[in-house]
């Protein structure tokens, strides 16, 4: 067990509690998997979390970064797999140094990072992007709401996100948004196919979440999970 209390890593062996370990945001190079890892105490509201890198040829794992009580997530590999960005308490990280203030980070194909940032704006999060170094940072969007899963096309030109309950497209070339989906349901977590011609999201039109295709004109090209 890792006990991250102020940022140092100590091994405890509970004897008569129960921790649960919970892990998320998976992210994969040409050698090594990523994840953030929570663990939570079940009877009470400790909460630790890390980011847990793992081998792929000997499987063995070491923990680069957590803290307690606050978020550590979001991680992600450049397309070289050489540098690897997260989030911890609101802070942007690439290998373990702190480049901007902000959640949700990304990488682009082309080496730009996209994220989430209420830095400039004290109402809402807004999207930014980046380069690879944390360097010349842009704020892409204006507006009175919060934005949210911000995913970057693989040629740079386009961001999908969401806002609200439906999944945006802004063209970065044309300095235009519109709405792919316009739907009653909660449409989110927009990703993009390798040759940036489709996007699959989450939604639960369907009454629970399940897994959706669409083009970038918003037309819907296949429901790829079916409920039980």
């Amino acid at each position: 067990m890792v006990n991250l209390d102020d940022s140092s890593f100590v091994t405890i062996l509970p004897e008569n509690d129960v921790w649960h370990l919970v892990y998320g945001d998976p992210a994969i190079s040409c050698k090594e998997i990523i994840a953030d890892v929570v663990n939570q105490y079940s009877f009470g509201s400790a909460e630790y979390s890390y980011i847990e890198v793992m081998d792929l040829e000997t499987g063995e794992t070491h923990v680069v970064d957590g803290i307690k009580y606050q978020g550590v997530g979001s991680p992600d590999w450049s397309q070289d797999g050489e540098k690897m960005i997260y989030e911890k308490g609101n802070i942007i990280y690439i290998n373990g140094i702190e480049v901007a203030g902000g959640i949700s980070p990304n990488w682009g194909a082309n080496g730009e990072i996209i994220y989430l940032s209420s830095v400039d704006d004290s109402f809402g999060l807004e999207i930014y992007r980046m380069d690879s170094d944390g360097g010349n940072k842009v704020r892409l969007t204006r507006n009175n709401v919060c934005e949210w899963d911000p995913a970057l096309s693989p040629d740079g030109k386009k961001v999908a996100y969401r806002q609200d309950y439906d999944i945006l497209l802004m063209d970065l070339e044309a300095d235009s948004v519109v709405n792919l989906t316009h739907s009653e349901a909660f449409d989110r977590s927009p990703a993009w196919s390798p040759d940036g011609s489709k996007i699959a999201f989450a939604s639960n039109r369907s009454g629970k979440y399940q897994i959706y295709i669409m083009d970038t004109g918003g037309n819907i090209l296949q429901q790829v999970t079916r409920p039980p």
